[in-house]
This record gives C-alpha cells, sequence and structure tokens, in this order.
C-alpha cells in the first residue's frame, strides 16, 4: 500500500533519531503551500495541486477537470484530538506481559477522539488485543521494520476506533483497552485521531493523478493526521540485550526531561540517568541488580511510576 510506504518513511526516521519512537508534537511548516485565502490560486502555482487551509484545518486538492475548469476536493486533517493514556503492566506467571490502558481526550482537544493507535513489533506469535464495548481492535501490518531491534523486526498498527459519533469528547476517558504479549515493555509510539467532518475516500483518491495523490498521502502520514505521542507497550523481545534496553529508557527519561514532562532535579530522574549512564559505559550487559535500580522506590508522580514499573519488568533479571 502507497500509504504504509509514506507511514515507513515517516516513522522509521522518527524511530531511528529517538530510538523509541516519534516526538509529540508538529512540524511548524506546512509541507505543502498554504490556500490562497482568495481561493483563486496565482499563476505561479498553477503546477501546485494539494494546499493546506490553517483556517478549516483542511487539505485542499484542486486539479483541472474535462470542462477546462478545476476540480476541488476539501478533507479535513485528523490532528485535533489530544490522547491522555493511563498504562498499567503486569506479567502473568506464563510469562506474558499484559499490558492495560485508560484513554482519555484532553483538555486541548478540539474534536471528539475517535481512533487511537498503536505501533509494535509485529512478529509476536503470542500477541493478543481486546477492546472496550462499543470499540473496535484492528491488526495492520506494514512495511516498516524497527531497525534498532536486535534484529529487524516488522512493524504492525494496532488500531482501536470507535463508530462515528461516539467519539470521546473533552474530559471523557474509556478504558478496557488491553494487549497480551511476550515483549517486555518498553515506549512505542501512539496516534490519536479525532472524528473528521469530511475525509477523502479511496474511491476520490484513485480519481487524482498518480503525483497528486501520492502528495495526498505524504500530507495525511502521522505526524500531520494525528496527535503523536509515546506510551508504554510491548516493546523489547525476550532475550534483547540489557545494554538497548537500558539506553532506550536512558533516552526516554532525558527526552521527557528536556521537555518539561519530568523534573530534571527529582529524588527519580537525576538518579535514574546517572545509574543507568554508568551501566551503558561499564559496557558488562549483564541483567542490573535491585541496588542498581534503587532508584525505582522514588518514583512520585504518574509519569514516574509509569517509567519505574516498565523498568522493573524488563531490566531486572527476577522482577
Amino acid at each position: 500500500m502507497k500509504q504504509n510506504a509514506i507511514h515507513a518513511l515517516i516513522v522509521a526516521a522518527f524511530l531511528a533519531s529517538l530510538c523509541l519512537g516519534q516526538e509529540r508534537g508538529k512540524p511548524a511548516i506546512s509541507p505543502v503551500p498554504l490556500w490562497p485565502q482568495d481561493g483563486n490560486i496565482p499563476d505561479s502555482m498553477k503546477n501546485q495541486a494539494v494546499f493546506f487551509n490553517p483556517e478549516t484545518n483542511e487539505i485542499v486538492v484542486s486539479v483541472p477537470d474535462a470542462a477546462g475548469g478545476r476540480k476541488t476536493l476539501r478533507f479535513e486533517l485528523r490532528n485535533q484530538a489530544e490522547a491522555v493514556v493511563r498504562s498499567q503492566v503486569s506479567k502473568l506467571p506464563s510469562g506474558l506481559y499484559v499490558y492495560e490502558y485508560t484513554v482519555g481526550a484532553g483538555n486541548n482537544s478540539k474534536r471528539p477522539l475517535k481512533a487511537w493507535s498503536l505501533l509494535i513489533p509485529g512478529d509476536d506469535r503470542q500477541f493478543n488485543a481486546s477492546s472496550p464495548a462499543a470499540w473496535r481492535v484492528e491488526q495492520k501490518a506494514t512495511q516498516m521494520v524497527d531497525r534498532l531491534a536486535v534484529r529487524h523486526a516488522p512493524l504492525k498498527f494496532i488500531d482501536y476506533s470507535v463508530t462515528a459519533g461516539a467519539g470521546l469528547g473533552k474530559g471523557a476517558s474509556a478504558s478496557g483497552f488491553r494487549l497480551v504479549s511476550g515483549y517486555l515493555p518498553g515506549y512505542v509510539s501512539s496516534f490519536a485521531r479525532n472524528e473528521a467532518k469530511t475525509e477523502i475516500s479511496p474511491e476520490q483518491l484513485a480519481t487524482l493523478p498518480k503525483a497528486v495523490a501520492d502528495e495526498v498521502l505524504r500530507v495525511t502520514a502521522p505526524e500531520w493526521d494525528s496527535q503523536m505521542g509515546l506510551v508504554v507497550g510491548p516493546r523489547f523481545a525476550p532475550g534483547t540485550p540489557r545494554e538497548m534496553i537500558a539506553e532506550s529508557f536512558h533516552y526516554v527519561i532525558s527526552s521527557f526531561s528536556m521537555r518539561g514532562l519530568l523534573d530534571k532535579k527529582s529524588d527519580f530522574v537525576a538518579p535514574a540517568l546517572q545509574a543507568l549512564g554508568s551501566y551503558l559505559k561499564s559496557g558488562k550487559g549483564a541483567p542490573l541488580s535491585p541496588d542498581q535500580l534503587s532508584f525505582l522506590s522514588s518514583a512520585q508522580t504518574p509519569l514516574e511510576r509509569e517509567i519505574a514499573d516498565a523498568m522493573r519488568l524488563s531490566l531486572l533479571a527476577n522482577p
């Protein structure tokens, strides 16, 4: 699928740069020219077919028609819903991990939250996903691979969606999103999308010239057509070297600290970065001892406790 190919280029670049997934937030510059306020395309832009209207948050597609005029399509981007996710991870006696989520629409949401997705490893034969009532869950294969894993594992989307009109309004939440996996916890990419009044259909896309259709797919890639974030999820295959896991957590703590989501001077963050940094410099690769991770008990904020719980399960030999 062309869309998967576009997703591969965008998401793989973020994975490579962050060692764990996409950054939240959006580029400040539109990937296509802005739609003229008067609706008249100047001669200098006659060869341009895809535009962005920031006032309506719409992609505007304008192409010549058979009558010598222009055919114009308009559809909304679905990046107006903010997902606030609370996670809980536990380990079953069988060795599998259970990931449970409560997903809410944050105060910055301008539209109801209709869909929420995770990008996770796609080769876990023990994987299972379930959804709360009124929501459905789909697994979608991609052409992407996790190039930072021990081996280049394929990636897949776990898409949760609710029927039209039943999206989560600002402040509302739903629980019962559940994954069972043999993969250890780490941070994975998530995507939140809102209900849109107008969307481009596959049939409409098929009527466009290929170059124009490709441009539409490019401007509806995840960083434009959703709100992106990082959440705890199935991340590391059993047997993943501890150094790789420790490096990932070191990066996410550093990243969250730089973005102001964690306090750099807290009793959890500063010792965590110091301990993980020392472990990585040692190059020993042995499982970390409880003493080396004693800072986990200092986690106080919800985000600190979320990170601590994931680290405890992924880094200790016997959590």
